[in-house]
């Protein structure tokens, strides 16, 4: 092939997919909503003063390390406010409005790691073409990543906020009933047993340990944690063989208590290593960047030694007094401390978090929420409501939950706010509700359209994998699930556009009529 056939090929006509309608409403969008764009610009500004105070911290702590000349006066260091800080001309940025097309791109088809992403992004027209009408060139992967790492979670909630006001300003939806439910999230993490959690700390507290010596501290030394990390393996690997296998209790027990030997015995060997590197930590002086990323590793040691220490006791507790802590009380991850165990009903338990998504009548999602840990839906309740008034600027006439946030003062207070009919499923929900609005047309149907919200779930997970996540930690996990939430949102307004303009128009129906 040569090159004016691959000219040609980014000249043909743009394929109409869902893809491209989504291209189009990301342009249609920053047309509409150009504070969007700004935003997007602002927390890029945002990152690039930081990152240049940094180095000028890392200058100044240079200068103080020269020997002056007699006759020169003293260095004086200088308090450095990055918000106050005049970026020069420097590396071109990607412009906010390819940001914010990379944006939604990663909530509609995942993460840019993945090879089935970049697959697809370097060989969609679709994409080609929206770069070549902003004449721009394939960003690199770390250039993309960097960029939308960038935006703001207020940045991604006023998208959110942008995409209601489409809906309500094209007549797609009056934004007035508003049905909530949460559902169980995995985490980027592997199911949890003690063996395994003791395991994967006093091998990160031990690795953590052999990065020290860049940083002006020398490194952990007793080689034998080599061996104390190898005899947990083996007997991490033998409990995960036995488990659920005829009389295997015994023997659980009996490689439990080897495995806590040997994770008392790091524990001990870590509190003394810990008190003389953060002796070390505060007697030697690096540069300003150095010691931020200095102080983050030993964080995460000493946290890691206070959980191996908490993972040792309750372990004991179970295996020596048949004492059990309740999943709340345990650490159910060591990759993401964040990550909680969830149980929704008699669906499979996981272990991840509980996000709480408001539907509408036409499907958009109008308010959305991960609380922390496996948060009781009851105290969700008014906050969602909260939110999609925040949002929408409208009090919903109507609101549906099911019994999982029955609370009598829960629904005092949303009717407070003006909601004319606060309906709860369930026998929880009857309780709480009055008798005869429980037996009233509009309450029935409310229960009935209550189920609607299912249907979101089901799309929501399977078509933009809302099932799991990716990221791990609060914050992050919150970011990418905002972003499916946003990528659905798009997805919504196209179909719900669609929809209407097949359908007749009021004065059709009634001409049709007469």
């Amino acid at each position: 092939m040569n090159s004016g056939d691959a000219v040609y090929i980014f000249n043909m006509p743009q394929p109409q997919t869902e893809l491209s309608e989504i291209c189009s409403e990301v342009e249609h969008i920053a047309e509409l909503e150009p504070e969007i764009i700004k935003l997007i610009a602002q927390d890029q500004e945002y990152h690039a003063k930081e990152e240049k105070k940094l180095r000028i911290l890392d200058e100044q702590w240079k200068q103080t390390k020269l020997t002056p000349f007699p006759e020169l006066e003293l260095f004086q260091e200088t308090k450095i406010e990055a918000e106050k800080l005049i970026l020069q001309q420097g590396k071109k940025k990607m412009a906010p409005q390819i940001v914010l097309l990379f944006l939604i791109l990663r909530g509609y088809i995942g993460g840019f790691k993945a090879k089935a992403t970049q697959t697809l992004i370097k060989e969609s027209i679709t994409i080609h073409c929206f770069l070549q009408r902003n004449c721009v060139a394939m960003p690199g992967w770390s250039t993309i990543s960097d960029n939308v790492n960038q935006v703001s979670h207020e940045t991604r909630s006023y998208i959110m906020d942008a995409q209601l006001r489409m809906a309500l300003g094209e007549g797609l939806d009056d934004l007035k009933e508003l049905t909530i439910d949460s559902t169980a999230v995995s985490g980027n993490v592997s199911w949890p047993t003690d063996s395994g959690i003791m395991l994967q700390l006093v091998e990160r507290i031990w690795r953590l340990g052999q990065k020290l010596e860049p940083f002006s501290i020398r490194n952990i030394a007793p080689k034998r944690f080599i061996s104390i990390i190898k005899n947990l393996k083996s007997y991490h690997k033998s409990i995960c063989m036995l488990a659920g296998k005829k009389n295997s209790r015994k023997k659980i027990k009996r490689l439990y208590g080897k495995a806590l030997k040997e994770a008392q015995s790091a524990l001990n060997s870590f509190k003394k290593e810990m008190v003389q590197v953060n002796q070390a930590a505060n007697m030697t002086d690096i540069t300003p960047t150095k010691l931020l990323q200095r102080a983050r590793m030993i964080e995460q040691m000493n946290n890691d030694v206070q959980s191996l220490s908490k993972v040792i006791a309750y372990c004991t507790d179970r295996i020596k007094r048949d004492i059990v802590k309740k999943a709340k009380e345990k650490i159910m991850s060591n990759s993401d401390k964040n990550a909680a165990f969830i149980q929704k009903g008699q669906r499979e338990a996981v272990v991840g978090y509980k996000p709480q998504i408001g539907r509408s009548k036409k499907g958009f999602i109008s308010c959305f929420n991960v609380p922390e840990g496996n948060a009781a839906d009851s105290g969700q309740f008014e906050l969602m409501v909260d939110q999609h008034i925040r949002r929408t600027e409208i009090i919903p006439n109507i609101v549906s939950v099911d019994d999982g946030y029955a609370s009598a003062d829960g629904k005092l207070k949303v009717e407070e706010k003006g909601v004319k009919t606060v309906s709860i499923s369930g026998a929880k929900g009857k309780k709480i509700t009055p008798a005869e609005d429980w037996e009233s047309d509009l309450f029935r149907e409310a229960r009935d359209n209550r189920s609607s919200v299912e249907s979101l779930m089901f799309t929501i997970k399977h078509n933009h994998n809302f099932g799991r996540v990716m990221r791990r930690g609060i914050i992050a996990v919150r970011a990418e699930l905002l972003e499916k939430v946003l990528a659905y949102n798009f997805c919504r307004l196209i179909e719900t556009r669609k929809r209407k303009a097949e359908s007749p128009s009021d004065s059709e129906v009634q001409f049709s009529a007469a």
